[in-house]
């Protein structure tokens, strides 16, 4: 709005300094309240409330008559000082954190590898520091290694967006549960329309890390299939906001854990209370009983 040709410059930065300072002001209690909608599984929530906000604001923009054009700017030529930053980044983590917990005798990666992966808790207040950086490396050489696997090119949206991952990666992401995300990514990918060396593409993927807390819930199938749909969703919601959403996977992920979880915990219940159950008799031998599957 600040910029826009079709407004003045000095009330055009009036309006758009107004929605920035209103936009902050909202955000903290929209964000508290979305959180609920999806059960706290996905990490991202700001970038949720930031998606809503923008659809909202970009729908009233475009009832005026104002033109929203994607923007696709990213640069090139800095992929091997990208690399070499990365890697020696994640391994710095891993050494630093691995020797100190070492020394304090305080390595303890089983703490962090069970945790639920929900924002709602800090894994390096429970779990300490130094396992926390380790497993903020781990991930690091993890989503370096996709990215190799592809032959990417590292630039600033995709360097961004791993960067983001290992930070939070102290609220439980980890590479056991973002492995399944992963294979549901890859399995979107091989698909679809969309070359898996875009970055959009590659961004979706790595972003799909938000959703690590549906695998400890719901295991490698669940994770599985919020990976393979978050895919399909964040390449095609741009369209909503129109670009003026930074955080497209934060906005999506919400949107898939709103609308998979709630699935995902009815066929839960359906297996848990199956109509058909067997039960073993004395003498070994099985014998099938009917159970009710309402309270009586």
């Amino acid at each position: 709005m600040s910029f826009n040709d079709s407004l003045p410059a000095y009330f055009g930065s009036f309006i758009g300094y107004l929605i920035g300072v209103l936009t902050g002001l909202i955000m903290v209690p929209l964000a508290l309240h979305f959180q609920a909608l999806f059960k706290k599984v996905s990490i991202y929530s700001a970038g949720f409330t930031s998606g809503m906000l923008c659809t909202m604001v970009a729908g009233i923009c475009r009832m005026f008559g104002f033109d929203i054009e994607l923007r696709a700017i990213v640069s090139k030529g800095s992929n091997l000082p990208l690399v070499i930053m990365m890697v020696s980044l994640s391994l710095l983590m891993i050494g630093y954190g691995l020797a100190m917990a070492v020394k304090r005798k305080r390595l303890n990666m089983r703490a962090i590898w069970s945790h639920s992966g929900k924002i709602e808790y800090d894994i390096l207040r429970e779990s300490g520091v130094y396992n926390t950086m380790i497993n903020m490396g781990l991930m690091g050489l993890l989503l370096m290694s996709y990215v190799s696997m592809l032959g990417v090119n590292l630039n600033g949206p995709i360097a961004g967006a791993m960067f983001c991952v290992i930070g939070f990666s102290a609220c439980g992401a980890h590479v056991f549960n973002a492995l399944p995300l992963f294979a549901g990514v890859l399995l979107a990918n091989t698909m679809n329309i969309y070359a898996m060396t875009e970055t959009v593409t590659v961004t979706a993927a790595i972003f799909a890390m938000m959703l690590c807390a549906v695998t400890n819930a719901y295991g490698w199938k669940g994770g599985m299939i919020v990976g393979f749909i978050h895919t399909s969703m964040v390449l095609n919601i741009d369209v909503l906001h129109g670009g003026l959403n930074l955080y497209n996977n934060g906005f999506s992920g919400g949107l898939v854990a709103m609308m998979i979880i709630p699935l995902l915990d009815f066929f839960s219940q359906i297996a848990d209370t199956s109509i058909f159950k067997r039960k073993k008799q004395s003498g070994g031998k099985e014998k099938v009983t009917y159970q009710a599957t309402s309270k009586e």
